[in-house]
């Protein structure tokens, strides 16, 4: 996500997946908005300029 943060949840079941080849996202659309609802809820700035990329109060250097 710091990387790219349009990038796309990735879903894996790592108790059958541990190296996590085998995306599920597709099969279960249904866990991103929940995702989305975490990120958003659970999310705390950051003091460090570097490490906020969620929703940034300052322009994120690249």
């Amino acid at each position: 996500m710091k990387n790219n943060p349009n990038a796309v949840w990735e879903v894996y079941d790592l108790t059958t997946d541990l190296g996590e080849q085998n995306n599920l996202a597709a099969q279960h659309p249904e866990f991103i908005p929940q995702f989305e609802a975490i990120v958003k809820r659970e999310h705390r700035p950051s003091h460090l300029q570097e490490w906020e990329f969620v929703d940034p109060k300052f322009e994120v250097k690249k």
